[in-house]
């Protein structure tokens, strides 16, 4: 997954955080059509994941939309604490291969399918 045309769609939302050249976990987000979408959000660990989310959500304006894999429960506390509420499952699902293309314990929230 190439993450510049993402980052580029909502550059003021996009943060990192950093141990010299490590990087230990990014968010970014972009434009949709009813609402702002955050994901992809990395991290090393969920503090943070949570840091990230936060500074993103308080950056944020309107409505917010964001996939969050059910086994991340810290994040979604975090985000029922503000007042988020689930829509929606979201299921991924692999054909052709029996390797996930990511580390789920580092990915917090999802970029979108559309994005795959």
């Amino acid at each position: 997954l190439d993450l510049a045309p993402v980052a580029g769609r909502r550059p003021d939302l996009a943060s990192g955080i950093f141990d010299g050249d490590t990087c230990l976990g990014f968010v970014l987000a972009r434009e949709g059509r009813h609402a702002t979408q955050i994901g992809p959000l990395v991290a090393r660990d969920a503090g943070l994941a949570s840091s990230l989310l936060h500074h993103v959500l308080d950056k944020s304006e309107g409505p917010v939309f964001i996939d969050v894999p059910d086994r991340h429960v810290e994040l979604h506390a975090a985000l029922a604490a503000r007042a988020f509420t689930a829509q929606r499952p979201f299921t991924r699902m692999l054909c052709g291969k029996t390797q996930a293309f990511d580390d789920a314990r580092c990915v917090f929230a999802l970029t979108g399918p559309e994005f795959a």
